[in-house]
């Protein structure tokens, strides 16, 4: 995939998370008619068709279109593979499990791995790519040798409650947030304000209680 120019810092940040995400999703193709060709994922060695073999994918399935699905490539409940010599198409066949069949009495569906059920909530997603951060006043107090003040301001002990709302740093930040989203109240404390934001903005879709 291509970044679109001019992108927003959000947009940007998006795109490098792309590889680590598309690891924690995988296709169950069904009939096909919801998956398309090049994003067939045939075996996880070889991922994404087209990050494989690039879009020349597309031609080699004899097809002029990026936007065409699985479906196209489905005979009789079978794979239909074009009758070709070349390097993709070769490796293609010669990766496809047995087992790996289409079934056409069902509609595809994207599963999402960390969850036991296959149904994607933000609080799982957010624990599956955030990377874990030493906690510092923890491991300051068993004299692990880390610097334990705020790498934003160096002005205090680094702990949710400065971070959020006593670093001079982020409350700049916070404060342009909350303006630009025309939010007229002033941040009190990290226990509060978890409680607000829980009675206010957690949904069920968020997968907390």
């Amino acid at each position: 995939m291509t970044l679109p120019q001019g992108s927003s810092w959000t947009v940007m940040k998006l795109f490098k998370l792309w590889d680590m995400a598309q690891s924690l999703i995988k296709s169950v193709v069904g009939n096909g008619c919801d998956t398309f060709s090049y994003g067939l994922i045939i075996t996880p060695h070889l991922g994404p068709l087209y990050k494989r073999f690039g879009e020349g994918v597309v031609r080699d399935f004899r097809s002029s279109d990026l936007q065409a699905k699985v479906s196209s490539r489905i005979c009789e409940s079978d794979w239909k593979w074009p009758r070709q010599s070349n390097r993709a198409i070769i490796s293609i066949v010669a990766h496809t499990l047995p087992n790996f069949k289409p079934n056409v009495a069902l509609r595809g569906k994207v599963v999402w791995i960390p969850a036991t059920d296959g149904s994607y909530f933000v609080k799982s997603a957010w624990k599956s790519i955030r990377l874990p951060r030493p906690k510092v006043p923890w491991l300051t107090a068993w004299g692990m040798g880390v610097d334990p003040s705020c790498v934003l301001c160096h002005q205090d002990v680094e702990s949710h409650e400065h971070l959020f709302f006593r670093c001079s740093f982020s409350g700049q930040i916070l404060a342009k947030v909350l303006n630009r989203f025309q939010v007229i109240r002033s941040p009190i404390g990290w226990s509060e304000e978890l409680e607000w934001a829980t009675g206010n903005w957690i949904s069920s879709d968020f997968g907390m209680p």
